[in-house]
């Protein structure tokens, strides 16, 4: 019986239909009839093996962004139902954070077209930079970046310990190349720094072979190939997995040399795309051609995103509510927390004169919406939770980053006004990230923010600056006036740089990793996420809201909560996996 290679679609994939024969799965499962020979004897075949790859990545989640995230974390609850995975329904069978079988799966792919799709002759040749160039070095140095973002992702997953001493890191499972189900039962886990050294070398064999940008200069540059991977893309990824590797979760020693890489890397990614320079348009994010995107996944133009999070009298479902405590780290329009002296903070005005983003990411009672209609989730308001309604807010706020005004009339209540949205891609690796990556990294590193990070131009200080520069106009002056003020140490700079992460990756799916990663006590992990009660009094003929916090949804996670559970089926059809401590 011919051996089909993708039918081993490894570990988890083998047995996602129970215990089932060679015979019963001999087709290509992306093909449906297709047999393997003739998949790697057509050119029109062969390349499509990797353009599936991006296909799945295309479609990894149903809302995209990563806005479910942020439901396993304080940011944010669903207004539908509770989060179990966040309030103690937490074990190795019920992972929902967890992609092992979809990146496997992507690995099998890329591995086997590295062992057989090179072998098929690719045409035509072109030029770049004056030089000729098979396409077929194109596809070799994205078929590696590939796999280092599958294994990024399984990493940042499913990498830890498995005693309670931490004695060692583990990582995952390292394929390279093809193997048979008996095979497969004998790999082990990597240890962690294997993992990472496997994923930097596969990035820097990208960063050899892959183009620049697919900037239209030539036939093999072709603008039609965007959303290819490209050397941006994997020094980007690069310093993501540095930064990782750096973090206290995965650094228990603190190696400072490890901070300086990830720092380094930053450092390249932001010369890469030549130099220092202002971020884009915080209103233009939807914009194909903002200067910000590194890396973009396409997705079909739809209005899934409004019909999802608009609130209720807009005809949406209310699905993501943010929560209180990410209200209160945005900070005010001078950068000041909300609690700091400088802040000028009224609690019976509060969304007054905060950060520029807020008004961004944030819809929130008074709010005048996309100018349409003000925003009521005060008690007994439009948008506002009571009676029979399901798909209102269970915090007085709905989530407004990521939709666009979908109106071709003055109200976008109508369904006649309804058109599909300009959004047609979402951004996988952009400025945004490098910055902060850079930031964090070399605080660490060099310990005085304002230094210069060594061996560069530029300080952790002065990134951050192009960062907060999206708050307005007036977003340093609380960071300035601590270092005027001699106060703006490591540490204070620290924290400073986690709220930043919490406000700019709101919604993106960073903060459940950030928290993990930093090793954040289970009492930050655990905070309860807040709501806001807003009662509205017109008894004296002047309207009076009064403000009352209270207890949305809990939290309880346990102490295993910083390293993910490898799935329990796995390791139990395994003879050489050893399962994270504490699951």
């Amino acid at each position: 019986m011919k051996k089909n290679r993708f039918t081993y679609a490894i570990l988890g994939v083998l047995f996602a239909m129970g215990f089932i024969s060679c015979s019963d799965v001999l087709e290509p499962s992306y093909l449906g009839w297709e047999d393997d020979e003739d998949i790697w004897e057509s050119i029109n075949y062969t390349h499509g093996v990797l353009d599936k790859v991006y296909d799945n990545i295309n479609g990894i989640r149903t809302d995209l962004y990563g806005v479910e995230y942020d439901y396993y974390t304080d940011n944010a609850v669903q207004n539908n139902q509770e989060t179990r995975y966040a309030m103690g329904g937490d074990n190795a069978s019920y992972y929902p954070l967890g992609q092992w079988d979809f990146h496997y799966l992507n690995i099998t792919q890329i591995n086997q077209y590295l062992e057989n799709g090179l072998e098929i002759a690719i045409s035509p040749q072109d030029t770049v930079a004056g030089d000729p160039v098979d396409e077929k070095l194109f596809r070799y140095g994205e078929a590696h970046f590939l796999r280092a973002w599958a294994e990024s992702e399984l990493l940042k997953q499913y990498a830890g310990p498995t005693d309670a001493a931490n004695t060692e890191m583990m990582g995952i499972p390292l394929l390279r190349g093809e193997y048979t189900t008996d095979e497969i039962k004998e790999i082990p886990r990597s240890t962690f720094d294997q993992c990472v050294e496997a994923i930097i070398n596969d990035l820097d064999t990208a960063i050899k072979y892959c183009p620049f940008a697919y900037d239209g200069s030539s036939t093999l540059l072709s603008i039609q190939n965007k959303g290819r991977a490209t050397q941006r893309t994997a020094i980007a990824l690069k310093a993501r997995v540095l930064l990782l590797a750096a973090s206290p979760a995965f650094n228990l020693s603190n190696d400072l040399t490890k901070w300086n890489d990830a720092a380094l890397a930053a450092y390249d990614a932001i010369m890469m795309d030549g130099g220092l320079d202002d971020l884009g348009s915080l209103s233009d994010w939807n914009n194909e051609t903002h200067t910000d995107i590194i890396w973009k996944s396409y997705s079909s133009k739809n209005n899934n995103m409004e019909n999802s999070h608009f609130p209720p009298s807009y005809y949406g479902n209310g699905r993501c509510n943010p929560s209180q405590n990410l209200v209160d780290a945005f900070p005010m329009a001078n950068g000041c927390p909300i609690d700091d002296s400088n802040s000028e903070y009224k609690s019976y005005k509060p969304y007054d004169n905060r950060d520029a983003r807020f008004d961004q990411f944030i819809a929130y009672d008074g709010d005048p919406f996309y100018g349409y209609k003000t925003l009521q989730t005060y008690e007994g308001g439009d948008d506002a939770k009571g009676g029979l309604r399901n798909d209102a807010t269970r915090t007085s706020y709905y989530m407004q980053r990521f939709t666009s005004d979908v109106a071709t009339d003055s109200d976008p209540r109508g369904t006649e006004g309804k058109s599909t949205s300009a959004i047609t891609f979402v951004r996988l690796l952009d400025r945004q990230e490098v910055y902060l990556n850079f930031i964090e990294a070399a605080n660490e590193s060099e310990s005085d923010p304002k230094a210069n990070l060594a061996g560069t131009t530029f300080s952790a200080y002065d990134v951050f600056q192009k960062v907060k520069a999206r708050g307005g106009a007036d977003a340093m002056f609380y960071t300035d006036s601590l270092l005027n003020n001699g106060l703006l140490t490591q540490s204070t700079f620290r924290e400073i740089i986690k709220n930043e992460r919490r406000i700019e990756f709101c919604f993106r799916g960073f903060r459940y990793w950030d928290l993990r990663r930093w090793m954040e006590p289970l009492t930050v992990i655990n905070e309860d996420l807040i709501g806001m009660k807003i009662e509205r009094d017109i008894s004296s003929g002047v309207e009076i809201y009064n403000y009352t916090k209270e207890t949305v949804e809990y939290r309880r996670y346990r102490e295993n909560t910083y390293y993910g559970p490898l799935p329990y089926t796995e390791v139990a059809k395994s003879n050489a996996l050893i399962q994270n401590y504490g699951w």
